[in-house]
């Protein structure tokens, strides 16, 4: 009898921490404390904001609607924030790697200003 693929997945993620990612949906991840895409997206157009001088008041998705004259876009907020790899990698290691000790709760009750 061929061994449970459950069985045999769960054996190999615990021999072997941090090979594995699971991909969920954002609900899991709200409950889980981890910023949504959407929260990310908004976390960065305040940046965004900050870094032009200006104040993006309560809703900065609206306020770079208005700036640029178009939807906010994920990757240009990148490209604008952190023009490198390892800058774009410390910029959005804030927003998902977990604080405190290994297997702690995540750190971030929302998306970093």
């Amino acid at each position: 009898m061929p061994p449970d693929p459950i069985i045999t997945l769960a054996s190999s993620i615990q021999v072997a921490p941090g090979t594995y990612a699971l991909l969920l949906g954002s609900g899991v991840s709200k409950a889980s404390q981890v910023p949504i895409g959407w929260e990310v997206v908004a976390s960065l157009a305040r940046r965004a904001a900050v870094a032009a001088a200006e104040d993006p008041g309560d809703d900065p998705v609206e306020w770079y609607r208005r700036r640029f004259g178009a939807e906010v876009d994920y990757s240009r907020l990148l490209e604008e924030l952190a023009p490198s790899q390892a800058d774009r990698r410390a910029l959005l290691e804030g927003f998902f790697e977990p604080t405190g000790r290994q297997g702690a709760p995540w750190g971030r009750r929302s998306a970093p200003n």
